[in-house]
């Protein structure tokens, strides 16, 4: 894999509760330690598209297709002016959620996946993936002790009484989809994912071979 000088592009995935911001505080501090920018994007960081989400959530259950329209426009407008500027500044840019956040939740809120599978094809693809692979059990109790519900869009969900622990039951599906999606076999992806349990360490050895290889390029 070739890398272009300052223009390093490293994602971060997983189901909600899973470690992930933890992990790329610590991997922030790493790699600047190293002498190197870094700068942490957030899926969906657009204010106004969340509150707009928060909005619409209060007044009634959110369309499938409308939280995906929402989430993809919200990506569409940082990958353009957050994102991409970062990258020709220099930085190296650690992503907290990309597109497959997008496409995961798209399938398990039942809403149709032609508008992210465009945006995926269109966009940068990431130089590194690492995708922490957590149980949802566990997700799920860091959750609830942070005082959050886990928000989602999937209607079928919502009303079944069928299902009594819901949270759970979409940390599971979202978990399977991931793992789908990464699999080595799926073009998408191009076998750059990096699967791993909680924790740092193994993102910075992957980390230090990314910079290694980025000095030999500089050279």
């Amino acid at each position: 894999m070739v890398f272009q000088k300052g223009k390093g592009l490293i994602v971060v995935e997983g189901i909600s509760g899973c470690g992930k911001s933890s992990s790329i505080n610590q991997l922030q501090e790493y790699v600047e330690s190293l002498g190197h920018g870094v700068y942490v994007y957030e899926w969906n960081s657009n204010r106004w598209l969340r509150a707009l989400t928060r909005w619409l959530g209060l007044k009634q259950t959110i369309p499938a297709s409308l939280y995906s329209l929402l989430q993809w426009w919200g990506f569409i407008l940082d990958y353009f002016f957050i994102i991409i500027p970062r990258l020709w500044m220099g930085n190296i840019v650690l992503c907290d959620r990309y597109v497959y956040t997008g496409l995961v939740r798209d399938r398990a809120n039942g809403a149709k996946p032609y508008l992210g599978r465009c945006i995926s094809k269109f966009v940068r693809k990431p130089d590194l993936i690492f995708f922490i692979d957590q149980m949802p059990e566990l997700c799920q109790k860091r959750i609830a002790t942070r005082g959050k519900k886990l928000f989602h869009t999937n209607a079928a969900l919502i009303s079944s009484v069928n299902i009594r622990n819901k949270e759970l039951f979409y940390l599971r599906r979202c978990r399977r989809i991931y793992l789908c999606l990464f699999h080595p076999s799926n073009p998408l992806t191009e076998g750059r994912v990096s699967t791993m349990n909680e924790g740092c360490l193994d993102m910075k050895i992957w980390m230090d071979t990314y910079i290694r290889d980025i000095m030999l390029v500089e050279h």
